[in-house]
């Protein structure tokens, strides 16, 4: 009978010989791990940069960890260096091409990056272009970055005392790390960032990072004292970002068939500035975004269960980008009742500077739908409704829409021109009313610019539409849809700066205007014909019909009124629509003739009107003189940008 205490040994001797084994093996990989790695790594330093690593010592951490003293990396100048850097993978990643870090720590140390160095470092020579045939797999793309995403950011993250500064040819940042711990998920921190305007700006930082259910949150704050400011962001795209708090949370659900991504953000008090956006810093007490997105392998889709909140106002938006047989995007808000006062309190004062202090009782709904082929742009489809439900104007603010049934004033001055007072009053000697303008003048500049005019309420979504697919297009602003009663709004109201703050007013002045009942149709069209401005400083259609005819508005003919209808797009430059003989472009006769067209076909014009119209104008007075006036070259614009008007 066998001895069972030797049998016993023998199993301990073999397990542990086994052991031996493994650990020898295990040592010896860790070695050549390290080895391939730091080669690797010096390779592509010298290959990419000309830059050569070194450190004073180092030495192995635990099974997978290593920590290196006095290490540096360097060219013609110094691009990093650290007292300590300890760096530990996983296991599993030893053995695989990706490597998972598991810890970082770095301490004491001096960073320097330039534009170059990044760029250097990180191209890879790759086309970024995708084959048409190969269509994007969506969640597949979105799975990659997610994952890239988390194993990325190590589990245990220690960083002390460290010092970035990151600078290209007109611009420096530097950033100081106090500290930052990641540890058993949680997240704590101070960094200080100073770049252009030399001041110190602290983020405080605080949050948890869930590797398992993949989800991170974190809060930012500034100091009690100082608003936290995004820095570089100002350099690259000029916009000021300033708050006093930021929470964020991002949860992934990753499904065998589609990805769901929740993403939430709230700002309090919250600055933004932009040229584009407005003219000052537009303020938000609050504002919140919740978006729940669904990425499947075709499509890309914002749910209509997200919200976006500002000022303790909130919709829900939904979006979706489809490439299936063709490319779709789909963008809708789902019809939503609220009251009335709710929503112009929200407005940012500044933001709405002509709105802002208007007083209003009652409620109001909205709701859009908006599709386009991207493919076929002639496919588009656009439904708007924003409908006021016992809705009352109590009290105006700045712009105040009454004053159109009074006298009022309109200033002008542009550059390189004298200023100009636009006295509107319907019993001043230049006031023209409706009926004293010629019906061909009439009748082609609503066919030009707002065929629906007396039909709509301040919004013609054919025309707005058709704007949206002809600006796709082009890839550039070509078309804006705008209604004669937008254009009213502009004129009387708002500046001529193309910002986002002034179409946002247009669009809310305009749906007041229209659905308030204060002035009638035929009254905005009146003052519409005696504000715009008809040629270079020529403004209300008294001056334009004697500047160019020595006429009456009364007396105008189809051709003139034709003529003059095209002018309103493009007013200070008429001279570029003639040849250097005087006679009007070729190019003008398409224009006359589907103008022309289009007024015999809704019987604005008889037959004969249109027998032998041409496009021979012959301009008389002030303007013929300016025609042959020969203008400085450095004042000469390129006709090719001068758009000929669209019809509706």
């Amino acid at each position: 009978m066998p001895n069972i205490y030797s049998i016993t040994m023998k199993r301990i001797h073999w397990y542990l010989f086994l052991f031996i084994g493994i650990a020898i093996i295990f040592l010896i990989t860790r070695i050549l791990f390290f080895n391939i790695t730091i080669n690797k790594l010096e390779k592509r330093l010298q290959d990419k940069i000309g830059a050569s690593l070194t450190y004073d010592s180092y030495q192995f951490k635990g099974l997978t960890g290593v920590e290196f003293k006095k290490i540096m990396i360097k060219n013609t100048d110094t691009i990093f260096y650290a007292d300590t850097f300890r760096v530990k993978v996983t296991i599993f990643s030893m053995f695989k091409s990706g490597k998972k870090l598991k810890e970082i720590k770095l301490t004491n140390s001096k960073i320097i990056l330039t534009n170059q160095i990044i760029n250097d470092l990180f191209k890879t020579g790759k086309s970024s272009s995708t084959a048409i045939n190969n269509p994007v797999n969506y969640s597949q793309k979105a799975n990659h970055y997610i994952n890239l995403i988390f194993e990325s950011i190590p589990e245990k993250i220690t960083l002390h005392n460290i010092n970035l500064k990151y600078s290209d040819s007109s611009y420096i940042l530097t950033t100081q790390v106090s500290h930052l711990q990641l540890k058993n998920n949680k997240l704590i921190g101070v960094l200080i960032f100073n770049d252009l305007d030399k001041i110190n700006k602290t983020f405080n930082i605080k949050g948890n990072f869930d590797y398992k259910r993949k989800n991170i949150s974190f809060e930012v704050e500034g100091n009690k004292s100082q608003l936290a400011t995004l820095p570089f962001i100002s350099y690259k795209w000029n916009l000021d970002f300033k708050f006093s708090n930021l929470k964020v949370d991002f949860k992934v659900n990753q499904l065998s068939d589609q990805i769901k991504l929740n993403f939430a953000c709230w700002f309090d008090s919250l600055f933004v500035a932009h040229p584009k956006l407005s003219d000052d810093m537009v303020f938000f007490h609050n504002l919140g975004l919740q978006l729940n997105s669904n990425i499947t392998k075709k499509y890309v889709e914002l749910d209509s269960t997200s919200l976006l909140s500002f000022n303790h106002f909130s919709f829900s938006p939904y979006f979706q980008f489809k490439n299936d047989t063709f490319r779709q995007l789909t963008i809708k808000i789902p019809f939503q009742e609220f009251d009335a006062s709710t929503f112009f309190d929200a407005l940012p004062p500044l933001m709405f500077k002509n709105i802002s202090g208007i007083k209003v009782r009652g409620k109001l709904s909205y709701q859009l739908s908006f599709r386009i082929n991207l493919d076929s742009l002639e496919n588009v489809s656009l439904n708007a409704q924003l409908k006021g439900h016992d809705f009352r104007i109590l009290q105006y603010g700045r712009a105040r829409l009454s004053m159109l049934n009074d006298t009022f004033h309109i200033f002008r001055h542009d550059p390189g021109f004298d200023p100009v007072y636009i006295k509107v009053d319907s019993n001043h000697s230049s006031y023209t009313r409706l009926s004293e303008i010629s019906k061909f003048l009439i009748y082609s500049v609503l066919t030009s610019e707002d065929g629906s005019f007396f039909y709509h309420r301040g919004f013609n979504e054919e025309a707005i539409a058709n704007s949206i697919a002809e600006n796709i297009k082009k890839k550039r602003f070509a078309r804006g849809g705008s209604t004669i009663t937008m254009q009213l709004v502009k004129n009387v109201f708002l500046t001529r700066k193309k910002t986002i703050s002034r179409k946002l007013e247009e669009l809310l002045l305009t749906w007041l205007l229209e659905n308030s009942g204060i002035i009638s149709k035929e009254k905005m069209l009146e003052i519409y014909f005696n504000i715009i401005e008809w040629g270079p400083n020529i403004y209300g259609i008294h001056k334009a019909s004697q500047y160019y005819f020595n006429k009456k508005p009364s007396q105008l003919n189809l051709k003139e009124s034709i003529f003059l209808t095209s002018i309103i797009p493009s007013p200070k430059y008429f001279r570029y629509t003639f040849e250097h003989n005087g006679k009007l472009k070729e190019s003008y006769r398409n224009y006359f003739q589907r103008i022309a067209s289009i007024m015999l076909s809704r019987n604005q014009v008889s037959m004969a009107d249109t027998v032998g119209l041409n496009i021979q104008i012959e301009l008389s007075g002030k303007a013929k003189e300016q025609l042959i006036k020969q203008f400085p070259l450095d004042n000469l614009v390129d006709s090719t940008y001068l758009e000929e008007p669209e019809d509706y």
